[in-house]
C-alpha cells in the first residue's frame, strides 16, 4: 500500500536520504532461539544500512512535476498541457496522495547524458500500472510498461520492482509517466546503474525477509509450546504472527510477484491479513490477561468486536472503501485494544504493563504507516517500515510476557503435581490400611477354627477332671499334644501372615510364584472356605520373577479379593476361582477366572482407574495398585475382560533364569 510522492535533483529522494534502519528445558530453548534472532536483527539490520556504495555521476532530473488526471488524457495531451505549464512541482517532502482512483501524471526532463546507461525506479512499489513515453521535442520516441499488474515477462526491464531504462542522448528528452493505481499513491524516484538500483532493493529488502524470517521462527516456538502446555495464547499469538507475515508480504508486493495476483486478489489478501492481525490480537488478549477471570463486561464486548471487525471488513473490501479499513486499523481498533490494555493495569493484572508497552510500540508502528499512507503526515525514513519496527517492539513485550507466563504455567503445573502426588499417596496409604484390615481378617478367619478346636480340648480336659475321680496319663498327653500341635499351627499362621506384612518394605529379589502362591492360599482358605469358594490352582511351569514378593502377592490378593466381594453380591450355587501360571519365552502368564458373573462398568479397562469401584462403599483403589505393582515394579501387563460366566485377568510378567 505504500507508493512515495518526492521530487528527486540528486538521484534519491530528499525524504529518503541514506535512510537507516534502526515446558523448562523446552522453554529454555525457545528462550534462547529468540533471544538470538533479537541480537541478530538488532546488530545485523543497521549494519547493513550503514554500508555506503561508491557515487558516479547521475544525470539530474530537472522540472519534476505532476498531474491529477480525471478526464482520460492521452499522451499527446499530457504531453500538451505539460507545455501550457498546467502540472503543479512536486514537493520535496514526500506525501501520500491517498487511495485515490484518478489517474497521475509524472513529468520531468533529462538533459544531455553520457553513453553510461541509468534507469529510474519507483521506490514504493504500489503502482498497479505504469506506462513510459519519452519525447524528443514533440516526437515520440521510447515507450514502455511497468507495474505489479504487468507481468513480469512483459516489462521491458524484467524486474520485480518498477523500473524503467533512461536514453542516452545528446539531446534533453522528456519524460511521462502514466501512473494509475486504487492504493495509496505516494511518488518516489531514484536514478542509478543498475548495480545501484540492485543494492538498494536488497537494504530495503532484505530486513524485511530477516524480520519475516524471525516471525517466522516465533511462529513456529509457539506451535511447540502451545503442543507443549495446550494454552491458547500460544495458539493465537501463532496465527497472529502468521497474520503480520502475511500482512507485510501483501504490503510488499511479494505475494503479487509471487502469484502474478491481480489487483482485486491483492487487496483481498491485505483485508484478510490485516482482519486476522487484529482478530488474533484480540482473542490473544482475552487469554493472555485472563478476561474471563476479572471482567465479563470486557470479555463479551472483545469477543463482540472481532465478530464486528471481520463483518466490517468483509463490507469495507466489498465496496472498495479502502479508506475506511485504513481508518479502522488506524484509530479504532488501536483504541479498543489500549483501553483493555488500561483497564488491565488499572485492575493490576498480571502481565497488564508489560503487554501494553508491546501493545503501544505497534500500535504507534500502525498508526505512522497509516498516516502516511493516507498522507496526514509526510513521509520519513522509518515511515515504510513502521509495520516492522512496531511488530519487533511488541514482538519482543509478547514473548517477553509467554516466557514469563510458560514459567508461571510450569509452577502451577508442578504445584498441581505435587498435590496430585500427595493426595495419591493418600489414598494408597488409605488403600494399604484397607490391605491390611483384610489380611487382619483373613488372620481371624485363619485363628477361628484353631482356637475352637482348642478350646474343645481344653474343656474336654477339664471335664475329664472334674466329672472323673482318677485321670488317665495317656488321653491327658495326647489332648495335650494335640493342643501344642494347634499352638504350633497358630504360631506358623502368624508368622505367614507377619512375613507378609514385613516385606512390604523389603528390597527386590528373586522368587518362585508356585511358593508364592501356596502360601497366598494357605492364607486365604478359611476365610474362603467358609463362603463356599473353591480355588483351584493350576501351575504348569515353575515360573521365577524378581521383584517384592509381597507386592506380587498383594497384587494377586486384590484380585481374589474382589472375586470374594463380588461372590457374597451375587451368590452363585458353586463359587469357583481358577488360577493358572504358565510360562513361555521368558514370559510368565498367570490366568485369574471367576464365575461371579463378570464386571459391570464399560468401558471394563476402567476398572483399573482410581476411585471406580461397582461398589458404593470401597475406595477403587485396589485395581489402580495392582495394575501400577505389575507394570511399574515388574514391567509386566495386565489386562481384562468378561467371558459368558464371569471375569478374566491376564497378567504377563518377565521371568528370570
Amino acid at each position: 500500500m505504500d507508493i512515495a510522492s518526492t521530487s528527486t535533483t540528486h538521484g534519491i529522494s530528499a525524504i529518503w536520504g541514506d535512510g537507516r534502519f534502526p515446558a523448562e528445558n523446552f522453554t529454555l530453548k525457545a528462550t534462547v532461539f529468540m533471544k538470538s534472532w533479537v541480537f541478530l536483527f538488532c546488530f545485523l539490520t543497521p549494519f547493513l544500512y550503514g554500508i555506503e556504495t561508491p557515487q558516479p555521476t547521475r544525470p539530474r532530473l530537472e522540472n519534476v512535476s505532476f498531474l491529477r488526471d480525471t478526464a482520460a488524457l492521452s499522451h499527446e495531451d499530457a504531453l500538451m498541457l505539460l507545455r501550457y505549464g498546467t502540472y503543479r512541482a512536486l514537493p520535496n517532502e514526500a506525501i501520500s496522495f491517498g487511495a485515490d482512483a484518478a489517474t497521475y501524471w509524472v513529468a520531468f526532463t533529462l538533459p544531455p547524458n553520457p553513453s553510461q546507461r541509468f534507469y529510474l525506479e519507483f521506490l514504493y512499489d504500489q503502482l498497479n500500472r505504469v506506462e513510459s513515453f519519452i519525447y524528443d521535442d514533440d516526437q515520440l520516441v521510447h515507450t514502455s510498461i511497468n507495474g505489479n499488474s504487468v507481468p513480469i515477462e512483459q516489462r521491458e526491464v524484467q524486474y520485480p520492482s518498477t523500473r524503467f531504462i533512461l536514453l542516452s542522448s545528446e539531446k534533453t528528452l522528456t519524460y511521462l509517466f502514466k501512473i494509475n493505481s486504487h492504493r495509496p499513491l505516494i511518488l518516489a524516484l531514484y536514478v542509478g546503474t543498475q548495480a545501484e538500483l540492485d543494492y538498494q532493493t536488497y537494504q530495503n529488502v532484505l530486513p524485511i525477509i530477516f524480520f519475516l524470517g524471525g516471525v517466522v521462527l516465533v511462529f513456529f516456538v509457539n506451535l511447540m509450546l502451545f503442543y507443549e502446555f495446550k494454552m491458547k495464547a500460544y495458539g493465537y499469538y501463532a496465527l497472529y504472527l502468521m497474520s503480520v507475515c502475511f500482512f507485510v508480504l501483501s504490503v510488499n508486493n511479494f505475494i503479487v510477484y509471487a502469484l502474478h495476483a491481480s489487483e482485486n486478489l491483492d487487496q483481498w489478501f491485505k483485508t484478510l491479513s490485516i482482519t486476522g492481525v487484529y482478530v488474533s490480537m484480540l482473542l490473544f488478549t482475552i487469554h493472555v490477561l485472563d478476561l474471563r477471570r476479572f471482567s465479563l463486561f470486557w470479555l463479551k464486548s472483545t469477543y463482540l468486536f472481532c465478530c464486528a471487525i471481520a463483518l466490517l471488513f468483509l463490507f469495507f473490501f466489498a465496496h472498495r472503501m479502502l479508506f475506511a479499513i485504513f481508518a479502522t486499523s488506524a484509530f479504532i481498533l488501536p483504541l479498543y485494544t489500549l483501553l483493555i490494555a488500561f483497564f488491565a493495569v488499572l485492575k493490576r493484572i498480571r502481565f497488564a504493563v508489560l503487554y501494553t508497552i508491546g501493545l503501544f510500540g505497534f500500535h504507534a508502528g500502525m498508526l505512522v504507516y497509516w498516516l502516511t499512507q493516507m498522507g496526514f503526515i509526510p513521509l520519513f525514513p522509518l515511515a515504510k517500515t513502521g509495520i516492522i519496527v512496531g511488530s519487533f517492539w511488541e514482538m519482543i513485550f509478547f514473548i517477553w510476557i509467554l516466557v514469563l507466563k510458560s514459567k508461571q504455567t510450569q509452577r502451577q503445573y508442578h504445584s498441581a503435581l505435587m498435590r496430585i502426588r500427595e493426595k495419591e499417596q493418600e489414598q494408597l496409604t488409605n488403600a494399604k490400611f484397607i490391605s491390611i484390615g483384610r489380611t487382619i481378617g483373613n488372620v481371624t478367619h485363619q485363628w477361628r477354627q484353631p482356637l475352637n478346636a482348642l478350646g474343645a480340648v481344653l474343656t474336654h480336659v477339664k471335664a475329664s477332671l472334674l466329672l472323673q475321680n482318677t485321670v488317665r496319663k495317656q488321653p491327658l498327653l495326647d489332648s495335650l499334644d494335640t493342643s501344642f500341635e494347634i499352638l504350633q499351627h497358630l504360631s506358623e499362621t502368624i508368622d505367614t501372615f507377619y512375613r507378609f506384612l514385613l516385606k512390604a518394605k523389603s528390597s527386590d529379589q528373586t522368587f518362585c510364584v508356585s511358593k508364592q502362591m501356596e502360601i497366598l492360599l494357605n492364607m486365604l482358605a478359611f476365610s474362603f472356605k467358609n463362603l463356599g469358594i473353591e480355588i483351584q490352582l493350576r501351575i504348569q511351569s515353575d515360573a521365577i520373577l524378581l521383584g517384592n514378593a509381597n507386592e506380587f502377592m498383594q497384587a494377586i490378593l486384590n484380585i481374589l479379593q474382589n472375586a470374594k466381594d463380588q461372590f457374597e453380591i451375587v451368590r452363585v450355587p458353586h463359587p469357583l476361582i481358577r488360577i493358572v501360571v504358565k510360562q513361555r519365552c521368558r514370559r510368565c502368564r498367570i490366568v485369574i477366572i471367576d464365575n461371579a458373573g463378570g464386571i459391570r462398568i464399560h468401558p471394563i479397562e476402567r476398572i483399573f482407574l482410581p476411585h471406580v469401584c461397582a461398589k458404593a462403599d470401597n475406595s477403587g483403589i485396589g485395581l489402580f495398585l495392582v495394575k501400577e505393582i505389575i507394570e511399574k515394579r515388574f514391567h509386566g501387563t495386565i489386562s481384562v475382560r468378561n467371558y459368558p460366566k464371569g471375569a478374566l485377568f491376564i497378567m504377563r510378567l518377565p521371568t528370570v533364569e
